[in-house]
């Protein structure tokens, strides 16, 4: 790092913590403990792409590949750089963090695509870590969901967090759940009216009220959201030729569209 100059000496009187977090392939991530330097330091809002945008763009996706960077922290600003990729995102390829992804709708193109984005990343000098990368897959885990020729359905393994998550004793449990559930919310239907019971404790907590009142409406948006993303269904990606139906829903408490296509 020192010979790439990603780090350089210091003698400021100020210093930070040094971690080794392992690696599951059992090396150690060198990593840094910045916290106090950044409650002290003004922020910068960099905008990622929305995943669900990210999602919408592998309509006819029969081809995927994945690149993962090198030590992919300290490579990241090049990638970031919206010049690098500005003439190939959401065409063919995409960029969320560290990771690349590749997408088309036939193997003639998806080699082209390949090699537009191989070019880009060594004008920049970027380089990829060969063994998480994968090419020319027909399925492929991506950002928690499985990007398939059919749509696009959940990652089993995260789903298994679901499943086994444990009765919720107090707010901080329902802020997990909710958090884990709500970033899957657009595979369960009416997914706000299922977790209203389970979102006025949140609105009880901000109150003031911080202590759990389990009953028995909260078991059952517990019990069946668990269910509903166990078995939750294919999602299909848009098709933008096509028309668009929106459907619409209120109640009491909620305000819910849907946009859906024939």
């Amino acid at each position: 790092m020192l010979d790439q100059g990603i780090i350089s000496p210091s003698a400021s009187p100020w210093t930070s913590s040094v971690i080794l977090a392992p690696k599951k392939d059992g090396s150690l991530r060198f990593c840094v403990d910045y916290r106090k330097l950044n409650s002290v330091t003004i922020p910068d809002a960099y905008q990622f792409s929305r995943i669900d945008d990210t999602l919408d763009s592998f309509q006819e996706a029969k081809f995927v590949s994945t690149f993962d960077l090198r030590s992919g922290y300290w490579q990241g600003s090049k990638l970031w750089d919206h010049r690098l990729l500005a003439s190939l995102k959401w065409q063919c390829c995409l960029a969320y963090i560290d990771d690349v992804v590749i997408f088309s709708p036939t193997f003639e193109q998806h080699v082209i695509g390949l090699e537009k984005v191989f070019q880009a990343l060594r004008s920049a000098n970027l380089t990829l870590k060969a063994s998480k990368c994968q090419f020319c897959r027909r399925e492929m885990r991506y950002l928690g969901h499985i990007i398939t020729q059919n749509g696009i359905k959940l990652d089993p393994d995260p789903i298994k967090s679901v499943r086994n998550f444990p009765q919720l004793k107090k707010i901080k449990d329902v802020q997990s759940f909710l958090g884990l559930t709500g970033y899957y919310r657009q595979f369960i239907k009416d997914y706000s009216k299922i977790a209203e019971p389970l979102l006025q404790q949140l609105r009880n907590s901000q109150k003031g009220n911080h202590h759990l009142n389990w009953s028995r409406k909260c078991t059952d948006a517990f019990e069946t959201l668990k269910k509903r993303l166990t078995n939750a269904p294919i999602m299909n990606t848009p098709n933008f030729e096509q028309s668009f139906i929106l459907e619409l829903d209120t109640c009491e408490y909620g305000v819910e569209a849907v946009l859906t296509q024939e």
